[in-house]
């Protein structure tokens, strides 16, 4: 089984953040705090207006959805995490949130079918009927009972802020 119980939501310690996922316990350095199962979805089923209407709100519209997957600018794959992950906050970058990053993102070491797809092409899910990716949530650090999680979303996320 995977322990899904080492984070926990509450209210962030970010102004205007909303909710934040906050560790339960010790987790040391190099340790997997959580795994996620992930829904797989594409920009164009999310976001299919986008090119047709450039609008202001199409385009907020579509980003609020994007912002809640992860995935790599030159592919139109994204991953949806299924578990408390969702709720990881932003640290790093320019720090604009004032918080340096304390986790970081991985295909799961312990899912072969997650490990196939790091290897090969993320399109070759959208041939699958059933799939799923599984993703570690590492700790960079050592992270006290009650800390608050932060991952670094990249630049890109930084500068449509």
């Amino acid at each position: 089984g995977i322990c899904v119980d080492n984070l926990y939501i509450s209210e962030s310690t970010l102004p205007n953040a909303g909710q934040g996922a906050f560790s339960r316990r010790f987790i040391s350095k190099n340790s997997v705090m959580i795994t996620s199962p992930t829904m797989i979805s594409t920009r164009d089923f999310l976001c299919p207006d986008t090119e047709s209407n450039n609008s202001t709100e199409s385009r907020i519209r579509c980003q609020m959805i994007l912002n809640y997957h992860w995935g790599h600018p030159e592919s139109n794959i994204l991953l949806y995490p299924l578990v408390p992950a969702a709720y990881i906050n932003h640290g790093g970058g320019k720090r604009m949130s004032g918080q340096k990053p304390n986790a970081r993102i991985r295909f799961s070491l312990t899912d072969e079918r997650s490990m196939q797809f790091e290897r090969g092409p993320l399109e070759d899910l959208l041939k699958e009927k059933y799939s799923t990716i599984m993703l570690d949530f590492v700790a960079i650090r050592d992270i006290q009972p009650d800390e608050e999680i932060f991952i670094d979303y990249g630049r890109q996320w930084e500068s449509a802020w």
